[in-house]
């Protein structure tokens, strides 16, 4: 229950890695907890192969590899036994062959060492700072705090001190706690590396995985009757307050940094209704009430205790369902318009999806999701639609015939495109609020006009093909409301060429109301 009421969970509502990744960490941690205890060969072969799985469900799950090698030192340690990692060979063995593998398959092209790690390639290519990545990693772990309500990811701790005192006498319950805590220092570290360089604020959803371990750690704490060994359970509980006191919380909480951090999406909300609450003293005090109930809830009390989690974190789960409900709403405006199957109910045939660089590429992915009329992407010039989706380069001709890198004429019927382009045909439907217009094209397929606009630098550079000058009319409304009027004169890219360019400056933070360019005679 209380894996299904972290804030995280509301991630299950978008087409996100992190959504399979979820369950899976969980079933590396249980085989891995399982070839611990049980030490057979098929039993790390298993293990092996739910890593394998992780890591390619999110490259991510690499750092369960060392994770894995870590709690058999942990459970080393507590059994006082060596000669234990001698049995570990076929895991070892399994490991190593799967690396050589894998390495070998993304080399196999001829790529850089960096190719590696895929679309994880930027986090191989970059230095780090080692005080930043401290700073970032000690956030992490404050964070995991903050993202279990911080009685859960104590306990876990706690019962990690047990283990490696040989208080616990399960060994499945051993290796549990001894995978638990691995799995969540290495992801820990892992996380706050890499954000420290390319986040720049927490990383949360990377760390969502390890919040049922630290429940299940949670549940047999309780389950063994809630034991506090008395200095080891005071230094857990001043070691979570001093991590959690120490996040910068005004610095971290912002809208901008919601889609990373559900958490602190009640924060945020708390943040705008008293926008003079220090919320800094808000977090401390809850963390102090976190670690008071870990503290000092009686046995008899467990029920209660375990009660109270779930209804914080629920709280948490509704509030941040609430934002992330309605910021969906709006990227939903924003990249499909009031309608996201649009296409598929106006076009008579195929669409193509003219991508000419706009700063939403996400609506090419959007609205190839909803829309199966949808099969082709074209890249106008230079510009690319992240990701893997399939997509050829495509360019004008002079006369605005558009043609693929080879010469052959683009084939299209239908092109949906930014209303800053405009086709030989006619437009047959609009998505006013995703900017996005359905050209049904005359033949062949001709780019007739481009409006490129820099918003922030206020430049505006527009094109027309098969021209021979004219004059440009503009309606601009700039930041403050305030609506300009601007006319200039196109002529041509060059002497002969039947390319219309016209530049003008505008003032920053503006947006184009309406263009019309009327074409000089021939």
């Amino acid at each position: 229950m209380l894996s299904l009421a972290v804030p995280g969970l509301a991630y299950s509502g978008l087409i996100m890695t992190e959504v399979a990744f979820y369950p899976i960490v969980v079933l590396a941690a249980w085989a891995c907890a399982r070839a611990l205890a049980r030490r057979s060969a098929s039993a790390q072969l298993l293990a092996v192969a739910a890593l394998v799985v992780a890591a390619a469900t999110r490259l991510q799950a690499a750092a369960l590899v060392p994770a894995y090698a870590t709690a058999l030192l942990v459970i080393v340690i507590a059994e006082r036994d060596p000669r234990l990692i001698r049995r570990f060979w076929p895991s070892a063995l399994a490991l190593a062959a799967v690396a050589a593998g894998w390495a070998a398959w993304r080399l196999s092209s001829g790529g850089p060492g960096s190719e590696v790690f895929g679309a994880y390639r930027a986090a191989g290519e970059v230095s780090y700072s080692f005080g930043d990545a401290v700073l970032y990693t000690r956030w992490h772990a404050a964070d995991l705090i903050l993202m279990t309500a911080g009685v859960p990811a104590c306990a876990l701790a706690l019962e990690l001190v047990l283990v490696l005192r040989g208080r616990e006498r399960s060994a499945q319950a051993r290796s549990t706690i001894a995978v638990a805590a691995a799995f969540s220092g290495w992801f820990v570290v892992e996380v706050g590396v890499f954000a420290s360089r390319h986040v720049g604020r927490l990383a949360e959803r990377d760390l969502l995985s390890l919040a049922p371990l630290a429940f299940l750690a949670f549940c047999l704490w309780l389950d063994r009757g809630a034991p506090r060994p008395r200095i080891a359970t005071w230094l857990v509980g001043a070691g979570a307050l001093v991590l959690v006191a120490s996040l910068p919380i005004q610095r971290l909480v912002s809208l901008a940094a919601a889609p990373d951090a559900f958490t602190l999406i009640p924060l945020y909300r708390l943040e705008v209704r008293a926008p003079g609450l220090p919320l800094r003293a808000v977090v401390i005090v809850l963390a102090v009430i976190a670690v008071a109930a870990f503290l000092f809830v009686r046995p008899r009390a467990r029920l209660p205790l375990a009660a109270a989690v779930a209804l914080v974190l629920a709280g948490a789960s509704l509030s941040a369902t609430r934002v992330v409900s309605a910021q969906a709403r709006v990227v939903e405006s924003v990249n499909t318009g009031d309608d996201p199957r649009w296409l598929d109910g106006t076009a008579d045939g195929p669409v193509s999806y003219v991508y000419a660089g706009e700063a939403q590429w996400t609506a090419v992915w959007a609205n190839r999701f909803w829309n199966a009329r949808l099969i082709r992407v074209y890249d106008l010039l230079s510009a690319r639609v992240p990701g893997p989706i399939p997509q050829s380069s495509i360019g004008p001709l002079e006369d605005g015939r558009l043609v693929l890198v080879d010469g052959r004429p683009a084939p299209a019927v239908y092109i949906v495109a930014s209303d800053t382009l405009t086709f030989a045909g006619t437009v047959v439907r609009r998505a006013p609020t995703a900017g996005l217009e359905l050209w049904r094209l005359a033949q062949p397929v001709r780019l007739r006009e481009w409006l490129q606009t820099n918003t922030v630098l206020g430049r505006i550079e527009f094109r027309a093909y098969d021209c021979h000058g004219g004059t440009l009319r503009l309606t601009l409304r700039l930041e403050d409301g305030a609506t300009i009027s601007r006319v200039v004169r196109a002529h041509a890219q060059r002497p002969g060429s039947a390319v219309c360019v016209a530049d003008l400056t505008a003032p920053p933070r503006f947006s184009v109301l309406s263009r019309q360019f009327v074409r000089s005679a021939r």
